[in-house]
């Protein structure tokens, strides 16, 4: 919910957004006014208790990364749901994969890791 402006916004995947369940949640909503507790009168003005919220209005969208994931969210003309999407990014999950392989690598074959070191024993020695 966004206390300014009393407006509130589902977030949710995809496919859980065409569940017969997800729209009788927020069919819910529609009957919905702001209770009395002590998170809301700290959040809210204490004019807006028992005020009905508003389905948001706000056009919202963009994209984020977060790990090997690329996620896409919007809200589809203008409604108050935001309905996100997650695919995996190949190419992180490629280098993710190889540097994983790498450290299975140096863990294994430590020899492999170490640099050789010149014949008097200390690298950059005058002799």
């Amino acid at each position: 919910m966004n206390p300014a402006n009393v407006q509130y916004y589902e977030v949710t995947s995809e496919r859980a957004f065409k569940s017969s369940r997800k729209k009788q949640q927020i069919n819910k909503y529609f009957n919905a006014v702001i209770q009395n507790t002590a998170s809301n009168r700290l959040k809210v003005s204490e004019s807006l208790i028992g005020m009905p919220i508003k389905p948001g209005e706000d056009i919202v969208c963009g994209s984020f990364q977060y790990g090997v994931y690329d996620i896409e969210y919007n809200n589809f003309k203008n409604s108050s749901v935001i309905v996100y999407e997650v695919n995996v990014n190949p190419e992180r999950v490629l280098k993710l994969l190889t540097t994983a392989a790498i450290a299975a690598l140096i863990v294994a074959f430590p020899e492999l890791a170490i640099p050789a070191t010149f014949d008097s024993g200390v690298i950059g020695a005058v002799a």
